[in-house]
């Protein structure tokens, strides 16, 4: 287990830098659901899980130096903030034990929320015509409805307008998880049909990310307070979530004997290699010292230069991490689930070396700090839901890195237009709308 005094000691810190500095951001920017909080709670837990748990079930141990790392980007993305905050917005810190100036407002009043229902329950129930034309025309390019579990299709169903279709679907879910309301029946069959669509996708982290983007906006509008009751559910949920995608997937279940008890063995070890694949991932990268590091840059830009490619003519640049790279995590079953994903610090130090990762890390702090207040003082549920699909990536770094995807840029690109449309005088199809007759 390697449960040495400096093992310890690091475990310690990093615990001590997440609670302590989370109060911090707490009490400046008057909500729980700042980058800092999001993305160390997660991770620490996760840690400390790999570190005590990990070789009890033939995983590698932990290699304390990432976390080191990790404490390290964790403080720069709270200094980001704290910069932003404090030097340059004056932001400070309010008396301990009192919220900050900078409040989060209670929910909008109920006509403005219906008037937003009425238009995400709209494009919703507009977006599901294409999303299901994805699904047949996927099926259809993969083989038939038997390959609906196969890469092929998951990748014919991640291309064309369809896909744009689907990450408009991530957005309108998470502001009708924020905005249900108990007994609200139309408003819960949307959400499923939408879940399915973006389950059939067979991508984890997308479901996941929508599901608790739309925890955090129900959060920010003083809707829910997450207490240790909730953490046993929120965490089943996701073990829901990650055994339908296999199930889904058929890689691993055979439909003739879907009762047979080794196959939900099989996924309950599964869903702990995932959990833990980001955290050992790179923990092995540093232990066996990978070479290339800063090498890659461009991956990490890959969004912009893949616009740019599109725009002016050039080869797409390739993103996610490769399984040249891959790390064996996994002692018990081997090679054929080599870890590919490094967290998001320790993708960005891979990547970019640790210079360079810590001069991204501290922009894009500032820019999720920012994203933060504009969304806060807005008060617009369309920006406030943007920002909670990158919050909910952040508390997802713990497994990947998920900004060198174009998905997060499209879904803030979303948020604004629907914004703009909200304020705009020629809003007439939002009945209940100022503007409307």
């Amino acid at each position: 287990m390697g449960d040495t005094f400096l093992d310890w000691l690091i475990l310690g810190l990093l615990i001590a830098e997440v609670v302590f500095l989370s109060r911090l951001d707490r009490r400046r920017f008057g909500t729980w659901v700042t980058p800092f909080t999001v993305l160390g709670y997660p991770y620490a837990a996760v840690a400390v899980l790999a570190y005590f748990f990990a070789p009890i079930f033939d995983f590698v141990p932990l290699y304390i130096g990432s976390v080191v790392v990790w404490i390290v980007g964790l403080f720069i993305v709270w200094a980001a903030g704290a910069f932003l905050g404090w030097g340059l917005l004056d932001m400070r810190l309010a008396p301990t034990g009192q919220t900050s100036h900078f409040q989060i407002e209670p929910s909008s009043p109920n006509d403005h929320d219906d008037a937003i229902l009425r238009v995400a329950v709209g494009l919703a129930w507009a977006a599901m015509p294409v999303m299901l034309y994805g699904v047949i025309a996927s099926a259809r390019a993969a083989g038939g409805w038997a390959e609906i579990g196969s890469t092929d299709f998951r990748d014919a169903y991640g291309e064309g307008l369809p896909a744009h279709a689907v990450v408009l679907a991530m957005l309108l879910g998470i502001v009708l998880i924020g905005l249900y309301r108990r007994g609200d029946k139309r408003m819960l069959a949307t959400i499923a049909m939408l879940l399915v669509f973006l389950t059939l996708g067979r991508v984890k982290g997308t479901i996941l990310q929508v599901i608790f983007g739309g925890i955090l906006l129900r959060a920010l509008r003083g809707r829910f307070q997450l207490r240790f009751k909730h953490v046993a559910p929120l965490l089943l949920s996701t073990y829901v979530v990650f055994n339908v995608v296999y199930l889904i997937g058929m890689s691993i279940v055979s439909w003739d004997d879907p009762l047979n008890l080794n196959i939900y063995t099989h996924l309950g070890r599964h869903y702990l290699y995932y959990l833990f694949a980001g955290v050992l991932g790179f923990s092995e990268a540093m232990r066996t010292g990978i070479t290339d590091v800063g090498g890659d840059w461009h991956t990490i830009l890959a969004p912009f230069l893949n616009l740019y490619h599109v725009a002016f003519g050039g080869s797409l640049v390739t993103v996610g991490g490769t399984h040249e790279k891959g790390m064996l995590t996994d002692l018990l079953t081997g090679e054929s689930v080599e870890s590919n994903v490094y967290t998001i610090f320790g993708t960005l130090h891979i990547d970019l070396g640790a210079i360079g990762a810590g001069l991204y890390v501290f922009i894009v702090g500032l820019l999720c700090y920012g994203f933060l207040v504009m969304a806060k003082r807005k008060n617009n549920v369309w920006l406030t839901a943007s920002y909670c699909l990158i919050a909910s990536q952040l508390a997802f770094g713990f497994f990947e890195f998920y900004f060198w995807h174009l998905t997060t840029y499209e879904v803030i690109a979303w948020g604004a237009i629907l914004a703009l449309a909200g304020q705009a005088k020629w809003h007439p199809w939002v009945r209940g709308h100022p503007a409307a007759p």
